[in-house]
């Protein structure tokens, strides 16, 4: 949780961003964030010429880049809604229940785009499908039997949007400039991994442990209780 640690020195850089967006509905600016994620799904989905019928080579890759903006916008409106809610004192039990809601569908987008882009295995992506959810499970599961909201663990949400952020940019550079996409062959298996392919099992790897460091941490916690 590189990243997720300092959430608080994020938020203090985060609040002139926010200013301008006052006016506006903290769940507005949500919705804004989950359409963000739902671009970075599509520019994915048509990363794979099977996918669409208007492919075309010389450009395609330049989704890559969209990708990456898209990630990224979609993680900063999705701080600026809970800073705008605090600022304007709007903050509430539905709009924390929304931005849950609408973060677990980003995930899902981006997630899903990732595994149909033709970048990374299937079974690899429906592993980190697991690591990402049972890691915010955990995290709100721990909040809603009473212990306070969990981010800790290896792979924070930041972390990961962080890595997915980078991931395609460094994609599209090799495959631009080095004449194809970076490939890791483990000639034991048979495997030829790409950048997406070791991202996703890092997402499943240190997914699974970071639900597994908070279930103990909540666990603790309620046996402390009578």
């Amino acid at each position: 949780m590189v990243l997720d640690g300092q959430r608080d020195r994020a938020t203090k850089l985060a609040k002139p961003l926010a200013k301008p967006f006052l006016k506006i509905e903290p769940n507005t600016i949500s919705v804004i964030a989950i359409l963000f994620a739902i671009m970075a799904f599509f520019s994915l989905y048509m990363l794979d010429p099977n996918n669409w019928i208007w492919y075309s080579e010389s450009w395609s890759l330049y989704l890559l880049l969209a990708t990456s903006l898209f990630i990224i916008l979609n993680g900063l409106f999705d701080m600026i809604d809970g800073l705008v809610a605090k600022m304007t004192g709007k903050t509430s039990v539905k709009g924390d229940f929304i931005d849950h809601v609408f973060d677990r569908y980003a995930d899902i987008f981006i997630l899903v785009g990732i595994i149909v882009s033709g970048y990374t295995n299937f079974y690899i992506g429906l592993f980190a499908l697991i690591g990402v959810f049972m890691t915010s499970y955990m995290g709100t599961q721990a909040q809603a039997l009473g212990v306070k909201r969990d981010y800790g663990g290896m792979l924070g949400r930041a972390d990961r949007l962080a890595l997915l952020f980078l991931v395609p940019i460094l994609l599209f550079v090799h495959i631009q400039y080095f004449d194809g996409p970076i490939l890791i062959s483990i000639s034991q298996l048979s495997l030829e991994l790409t950048l997406f392919d070791l991202m996703m099992l890092w997402f499943g790897v240190a997914g699974n442990l970071t639900a597994i460091q908070r279930a103990s941490r909540t666990w603790k916690v309620l046996s402390k209780r009578k």
